[in-house]
């Protein structure tokens, strides 16, 4: 049995030396919309019911999302495969790491 993987948004943020902010990009059924402003993407991103990813979102792009809701006292579920997040639920949205994807095709098609 063939198990379907939904893609609901695909987010994306570029930084300057690691820890700067610079923009940010959320690709949505209904288009794409660039960020300047961390915080007013981060919301955007937590408006989406359903899975939202980012490649390789689990080094570095699931973090910079937990760390704004950490600080905001939002309370997150986190999925780990060693120090990688797999799997981060807030509500409604789900943010899933794509490198993870090719990983687990087996299970895609179980």
């Amino acid at each position: 049995m063939m198990r379907s993987l939904t893609i609901d948004a695909v987010f994306d943020i570029e930084t300057e030396a690691w820890d700067k902010f610079v923009l940010g990009g959320l690709l949505t059924r209904d288009g794409y919309r660039e960020y300047r402003d961390p915080l007013a993407l981060a919301d955007d991103i937590l408006a989406i019911r359903g899975n939202v990813w980012a490649h390789n979102g689990g080094r570095y792009d699931a973090l910079w999302l937990a760390e704004i809701l950490r600080r905001r006292g939002v309370r997150v579920q986190i999925s780990l495969a060693g120090s990688r997040v797999t799997r981060m639920q807030v509500g409604g949205t789900v943010v899933r790491d794509s490198f993870e994807i090719g990983k687990h095709t087996s299970e895609l098609q179980s």
